[in-house]
């Protein structure tokens, strides 16, 4: 799986990133536009990418790796089992709040079949990326196990069902309330998040 970007890459995922947090549609945005917001020429673009759906593609695989390891940093800063779940509620709280994911941004309105030949191509990476985001929760949940707060007993299964269904309840309830949710609220269904974690798995 490639980690090292070069700075050009970087600069068009970044590009890209504004374009998307701008709100250009990526099925009209052209490959020169991108090349504009990177702040680096059209010809230089396509030394690193062959087409604007390859970039996309690569810039999910790059999103991807840097919040994963972004996540990964944070929680391994955090002390208690508690302390961990809370860092992954609050940054999926700051997820939600821009909108949509990167994922769902990504894929409004480009080229679906294209996009989809590219992620086919990732794909190891892809898993990759997916193993490490399971191996992140896994975590988290061995710290509860230790400190006594979760039960060692439960199966593989019944445990990543528990925590999808924590998560995504949290997740579901910030997207649902928009821009109208405080700061209160969003402490209060994070603490609701982890009652209903340790409920599930004691």
């Amino acid at each position: 799986m490639q980690t090292d970007y070069s700075e050009k890459e970087i600069l068009v995922f970044k590009g890209l990133e504004k374009l998307m947090n701008d709100g250009v549609n990526m099925y009209t945005v052209k490959v020169q536009d991108i090349a504009a917001a990177a702040g680096i020429g059209k010809g230089t673009l396509y030394e690193y990418f062959e087409s604007k759906e390859q970039i996309i593609a690569r810039a999910l695989l790059y999103f991807l790796d840097t919040s994963t390891r972004h996540a990964q940093s944070c929680v391994d800063a955090a002390g208690t089992f508690e302390q961990k779940w809370q860092i992954l509620m609050e940054l999926s709280a700051q997820s939600v709040k821009q909108h949509k994911t990167t994922f769902q941004i990504m894929m409004s309105g480009v080229d679906t079949q294209q996009i989809y030949r590219y992620t086919q191509t990732y794909e190891p990476a892809m898993r990759a990326q997916t193993k490490r985001m399971e191996q992140l929760f896994s975590g988290v949940i061995k710290k509860g196990v230790t400190e006594g707060i979760l039960s060692p007993n439960h199966p593989n299964a019944y445990i990543e069902q528990a925590t999808a269904a924590a998560l995504t309840g949290f997740a579901q309830y910030i997207c649902r309330n928009g821009q109208t949710i405080n700061q209160n609220q969003i402490q209060q269904a994070k603490q609701y998040s982890y009652q209903m974690l340790v409920k599930m798995l004691a």
